[in-house]
């Protein structure tokens, strides 16, 4: 297909980096997580959380799991899974704030 570079579509925008820089204990953690989970469901780790999201998801601050969820961009079929992950990983009252 020989289609004129005018009308090629422009590549996507790099997300801005969080504010602050993640925790990287969690990080490291919800990696892990995601791998292990991952195998479980015979998925690319990838279709879980890229690099970026599991950022988001690790970097500190006040906001709830679901705000996490929406800064990184998760579709509903990864916010369920991730929130299987936090039941499975952390206590009830971490995974619901």
């Amino acid at each position: 297909i020989d289609t004129p570079e005018s009308e090629w579509p422009e590549p996507p925008k790099r997300p801005t980096p969080p504010e602050q820089a993640p925790d990287t204990n969690l990080l490291d953690a919800i990696h892990a997580w995601r791998d292990e989970k991952a195998a479980e469901l015979h998925f690319d780790p990838v279709l879980l959380g890229n690099r970026t999201q599991l950022v988001e998801l690790a970097t500190p601050g006040d906001k709830t799991w679901e705000e996490r969820f929406e800064a990184a961009h998760l579709m509903n079929f990864q916010k369920q899974i991730w929130s299987d992950i936090l039941r499975a990983h952390l206590s009830a009252q971490e995974s619901n704030g």
